[in-house]
């Protein structure tokens, strides 16, 4: 067995940059208002390992992004109103150190979306599309000793893993919904939606190998992933009123190629093996929030969700994904300041 005690700590920076530009009330037949939002992300950390006194840097993460978004609101045309746009992002991902976890790579999506909402007084119909494509491009993977040899694990042998292959990857998958909002009371609504949705695995999911400190795992990705696509329905029920708002939401989403962190029983590292495995996923569940004002705007607010997660094939729980969950908080503003300590 391993011994060695890991202490660890987080040295990180973060900037964030934001650049809107607009046009409202263009002087056209179909378009009302076009909006243009890019977003930059600059985030750096270190894992600092403290092993028998001596602190080090285990693994360094140097993680760019550029977002741009655009947004073109139409004109409405009798009952129906909408917008469409485009969304493109670049994420330039190095890690070193170490315990590097995945080789450079860099990713490019781009997409293209189309919202639409029919508005029949009392009643409305909502429906959307999104097609996205996602590329990753990977550099070549940094060796390290401890990812050709493992420790001893609790079945009493050596165990030697291989990391994932370092290929580049190429997605592409649609995304579409349609809701139904019917107002029962002037303070109520009832709400469905049915949805399919694509989404295209992660950097991580993909390419990470090797003893992850902050997460305290060992954690083996897979390059060999597909996309997950999830079919949804949620039914909700809000309420808002003055002293009272809430809501209610049953739903069951069921995800073909889901993707799920599942530990294993061994240790590399002195670390726990977790690998990012896929199977076909089931989720039902059920949650609710309800706010109630205290006095003045002062405000508490409590929620509760149930859920079951699990694999289709055998039924068994999906890791990682608690069966219950709640929180209690309180919203207490203050001048220009909001107050709101939250247990969770």
């Amino acid at each position: 067995d391993d011994e060695r005690e890991l202490l660890v700590d987080i040295d990180s920076i973060r900037r964030v940059g934001r650049f809107d530009i607009g046009m409202r009330n263009v002087d056209n037949a179909l378009i009302e208002s076009v909006r243009v939002v890019t977003n930059v992300v600059d985030y750096r950390h270190n894992e600092l390992e403290l092993e028998e006194g001596v602190e080090g840097i285990a693994t360094a993460f140097d993680n760019r992004s550029y977002t741009v978004r655009a947004d073109v609101t139409q004109q409405s045309i009798g009952p129906m109103d909408g917008r469409f746009g485009v969304w493109a992002k670049l994420r330039e991902f190095k890690s070193s150190g170490e315990e590097a976890l995945a080789p450079a790579t860099d990713q490019v999506s781009a997409a293209t979306f189309l919202y639409e909402e029919l508005d029949f007084g009392r009643f409305q119909v909502q429906f959307g599309g999104r097609l996205e494509r996602t590329d990753y491009r990977v550099g070549k993977r940094v060796d390290h000793e401890d990812h050709e040899h493992g420790d001893v694990g609790e079945a009493g042998h050596a165990d030697e893993r291989e990391p994932p292959i370092a290929r580049d990857r190429e997605f592409l998958g649609g995304s579409a919904s349609i809701g139904f909002r019917r107002e029962l009371t002037p303070r109520t609504v009832a709400v469905a939606n049915v949805t399919r949705s694509h989404r295209a695995p992660a950097l991580e999911e993909l390419y990470n190998f090797g003893a992850h400190i902050g997460n305290l795992t060992y954690e083996i990705g897979n390059s060999s992933l597909n996309p997950e696509s999830t079919v949804g329905l949620d039914l909700s029920l809000r309420h808002l009123s003055t002293r009272v708002r809430g809501d209610i939401n049953v739903y069951r989403y069921d995800i073909e190629n889901f993707v799920f962190f599942d530990v294993e029983n061994e240790v590399l590292s002195g670390l726990p093996v977790a690998k990012f495995m896929q199977g076909d996923g089931r989720f039902v569940g059920v949650d609710g929030k309800v706010s109630l004002q205290l006095w003045s705007r002062v405000w508490a607010n409590v929620g509760v969700g149930l859920v079951n997660a699990q694999l289709a094939s055998t039924g068994e729980s999906l890791p990682r994904i608690p069966p219950l969950r709640g929180q209690l908080s309180v919203d207490v503003p203050y001048a220009n300041f909001t107050f709101s300590p939250e247990v969770i």
